[in-house]
């Protein structure tokens, strides 16, 4: 049996660009639970959730947190053995994204996380977290935190991201703690480069 499956947003005033994420999500294969995390929005974000989505699990902070301890405070919310993390202004940009990194989730006890693939449009088309080939499994130092594919219960276990940390330094923190318990973070085996995952972190 596969595992159950949330597919994760953060947000906080964002509604527009997260209305796109949520129709890429809506759309994939093997997932039981899209929740949506917003940290204290004020422009009526969870008006446009219930009118637009109303299958998504909405859950709200009063007061902001930060994008960090947001996101440690949704992994215990979510009710998916794997957790699925995008960003409010990513998209998946095919159906299978999830499908297939179950997959590569699943294919060695050791392996903790899984990098998916995807874009950052501001910048340029380069391709992050892509395994070279697709003849053996490549791991790396951490995955990003607007595409990436993590066991929820391992997550709470290492201790989840270090509120204390700035944005994008949680990730790396968090997986070396993952290494230390003997897990690794994997490189998708997806081959449609560049189709993944478009954010715009």
């Amino acid at each position: 049996m596969r595992p159950t499956v949330t597919i994760l947003i953060t947000t906080k005033d964002r509604k527009d660009e997260l209305g796109r994420a949520l129709e890429s999500a809506l759309i994939q294969t093997d997932v039981d639970e899209i929740l949506v995390f917003d940290d204290g929005s004020s422009d009526g974000t969870g008006a446009m959730i219930c009118s637009r989505f109303p299958s998504v699990r909405y859950e709200r902070s009063a007061a902001p947190l930060g994008i960090v301890a947001a996101r440690n405070r949704a992994m215990h919310l979510a009710r998916g053995s794997v957790v699925v993390t995008i960003d409010d202004d990513c998209e998946f940009q095919s159906r299978l994204t999830v499908h297939n990194t179950l997959k590569d989730l699943a294919a060695h006890s050791r392996i903790g996380a899984v990098a998916i693939p995807h874009i950052n449009v501001n910048l340029s088309p380069v391709v992050h977290s892509v395994a070279p080939r697709a003849d053996g499994t490549y791991v790396l130092s951490e995955f990003t935190g607007c595409a990436n594919a993590v066991w929820r219960e391992l997550f709470i276990k290492v201790g989840g991201y270090n509120p204390v940390l700035w944005r994008q330094t949680e990730e790396y923190d968090f997986c070396t703690r993952l290494l230390d318990r003997g897990y690794v973070v994997r490189r998708s085996e997806e081959r449609r480069v560049g189709k993944e995952c478009r954010s715009r972190w």
